[in-house]
């Protein structure tokens, strides 16, 4: 007769409670892993942010530093403008102009029909807050000629029709000192690469502090765009 087959034997208690153990460890390092996972993702998303943010910042501030260079070259040339130019800074070139905003056709309360799209961007900005409407504009802009819209119309100031496109001057660094006290003018930079500064300002005719900025936006346009609106418009 043969033998009965022998039945598996049973592990002992004290491995099972270790396999359970071993599995449960593990659940709780992928857990871990998983969490560190994601804050180191986290992480890199908010150093992208800020240093997007840093380079905008910086990029402003070279901006700004050639406005300001601008609006000394403003105060030391004669007439109504528009005025255009160029001014080096290390091994980039970044392009000028300067228009008088008192005379021009408000956007805000325009007297004369403008274009759709033109329109369409006023109402966007009108819904906006007043502290942001500038920007607002800009953006609503952007598919557009901006840069040509701001040559006839402005903003911060406005008559009861729109100038015609007038061929800018050279913008000199020589000449006696005017403050223009009073007068309103549209500060416009452009980097090689098409980022734009605007800068509305009202002269103040006080030397510690010349300008008082009404408005600013930094928008980015198509370069030749930008020198087709802004250098011979007009015969």
């Amino acid at each position: 007769m043969a033998p009965a087959p022998l039945a598996p034997s049973a592990p002992p208690a004290d491995r099972r409670r270790s396999g359970l153990a071993t599995a449960l460890f593990s659940l709780i390092a992928l857990s871990f892993g998983l969490i560190g996972a994601g804050q180191l993702l986290a992480a890199g998303q908010t150093w992208r942010r800020e240093k997007g943010e840093f380079e905008r910042w910086r990029a402003e501030l070279v901006l700004e530093g050639v406005a300001n260079r601008a609006l000394a070259g403003l105060l030391v040339n004669a007439g109504d403008g528009p005025f255009a130019g160029e001014f080096a800074d290390g091994a980039s070139r970044y392009a000028v102009r300067l228009d008088r905003e008192d005379e021009k056709q408000s956007l805000f309360q325009s007297a004369t029909p403008l274009p759709a799209a033109l329109t369409v961007a006023v109402r966007a900005a009108l819904a906006a807050p007043p502290a942001g409407r500038t920007r607002a504009l800009v953006a609503a802009l952007n598919g557009e000629p901006a840069a040509c819209a701001f040559t006839t119309t402005s903003p911060v100031a406005g008559g009861a029709a729109s100038l015609a496109p007038r061929r800018p001057l050279p913008l000199g660094e020589q000449g006696e000192v005017d403050w223009r006290a009073g007068q309103r003018w549209r500060i416009s930079v452009m980097r090689p690469d098409g980022l734009v500064l605007e800068r509305w300002v009202l002269l103040s005719g006080k030397a510690s502090q010349p300008a008082l900025e009404l408005a600013r936006a930094l928008h980015r346009v198509a370069p030749e765009r930008w020198r087709t609106c802004n250098q011979d418009i007009a015969a």
